[in-house]
Formats: structure tokens, sequence, C-alpha cells
């Protein structure tokens, strides 16, 4: 993976030696790309190999970069999925399990904590950039 092919505000797949995948946004790129998982900073090189890792330890790989439709949040209580914006306003979400599965929730956004919203609006408005 070429550095320039990630910026910020990006979504990428990353995988860990276990084969679980994760996304996270991208929180710098540069000489190195820096992602947010689970509420801590991870350090890629280039070619997407994790950084600043131990030996022995399992690492993380960027997989590849993620299109706004593609993302999977975590909003808990067993919610998780894609999201899609309802009507014109984008005032509520649909939450989708599986990528191509039923739609399986419906939020409002005004329900969402404040960093939620903030991550849904910002992937709502990519996926209009994109349609």
């Amino acid at each position: 993976m070429k550095n320039g092919k990630f910026k910020v505000g990006d979504w990428v797949e990353i995988e860990y030696d276990n084969g679980c995948k994760y996304h996270c946004p991208v929180i710098q790129s540069g000489c190195s790309v820096v992602v947010m998982f689970d509420g801590a900073e991870t350090y890629f090189d280039i070619n997407g190999n994790e950084l600043c890792k131990t030996e022995n330890e399992p690492s993380f790989t960027i997989i590849r970069k993620l299109s706004p439709f593609e993302v999977v949040l975590d909003f808990g209580n067993g919610i998780k999925g894609v999201i899609k914006g309802v009507g014109s306003s984008n005032e509520t979400i649909r939450v989708r399990k599986e990528l191509g599965g039923c739609w399986h929730a419906q939020i409002a956004i005004d329900a969402l904590t404040d960093p939620m919203k903030t991550i849904v609006q910002e992937l709502l408005a990519k996926q209009e950039e994109k349609i």
C-alpha cells in the first residue's frame, strides 16, 4: 500500500493475526498511517504493517481502504452494522447487520452520543458525495 492512498478521515479495514477484522478511521497520514482503534492510536508503515510492536506479539495489517457504504459501526446493545440515512434530511439512520442483508434498526441521530453522532454525520456526508 502506498502512502498517499490514505488521508485523514478515510476508513480502513485492519486485520489481526488471528483473522479478526476491524474498521478504523485514519487520523494521521504522512510517512506513516495512524488509525484510531479501540480508543488508542495504532501506527502503520506505508505498506500497511503495524509499527511499534514487540517481537512475538500478534500484530495488525491494513487490508484495504473502505467506501463510506462499507464501514461497520458498533452502536452497542447488539446493534452493529453499516448505516444509511433515512429521508432527505438524514435525521435518522438505518443500520444493517450485513452488507446486502436486511435493515435491523432505525436510530434518530439526535439519540446518539456526541462522538458517535459526529462519526455518523461524517459518513453520511461522504456517502452523499459518492452518489
